[in-house]
């Protein structure tokens, strides 16, 4: 007498089927979540920058600290060496200029301490060291604007939209210069 398929002859029949629909689905879970974990660390390691510029201008602010320069000098340079890594030019560029500010800020403080100790005219020095604290300041002022955009953990554009864009720009690219009158 032949056997009469049932239910559970097809549950086991599909059960492989089943076994690898289940195997996909995990690893496409897991490769999500290492994505997630690099966006995670990239994000750490560009607040850490973010948060090391933060606390220069605060720590030289408060009051002149050369022990802290000293001490934390090293940091800061490959930091910005890092920095260069992790961000676009823009950002660079902000470094860049925060840095020449924070740099002649530092020596037009001591040309005014040298200026006090040896009794010449200080209008002059000062009147410099308080621009330089000015534009210090704005420069500052301008570190949330330059970092925000690299410190977004996601995105306000649908995965549609974003492909859409990035294949845009891929095509685009790849554009000869000599074709790119022709479009």
């Amino acid at each position: 007498m032949p056997h009469q398929r049932d239910g559970i002859d097809y549950l086991v029949a599909f059960a492989p089927l089943f076994a690898i629909f289940v195997a996909v689905g995990v690893a496409f879970m897991q490769a999500h979540l290492q994505h997630k974990q690099l966006e995670q660390n990239l994000y750490d390691k560009r607040w850490k920058v973010r948060e090391e510029l933060m606390h220069l201008y605060w720590r030289t602010t408060d009051k002149n600290d050369d022990e802290f320069l000293l001490q934390h000098g090293i940091d800061l340079i490959i930091m910005f060496q890092h920095a260069v890594n992790l961000f676009g030019s823009e950002v660079i560029d902000y470094m860049n200029a925060y840095g020449t500010t924070y740099t002649a800020r530092n020596y037009a403080r001591i040309e005014l301490d040298a200026a006090m100790l040896s009794g010449q005219a200080v209008q002059e020095h000062t009147d410099k060291l308080k621009d330089l604290n000015k534009r210090f300041s704005e420069q500052f002022g301008q570190m949330k604007d330059v970092f925000n955009p690299y410190l977004q953990l996601h995105s306000d554009q649908g995965w549609v939209t974003r492909l859409a864009r990035r294949m845009d720009l891929w095509v685009n690219q790849e554009i000869p210069a000599e074709l790119k009158s022709r479009y």
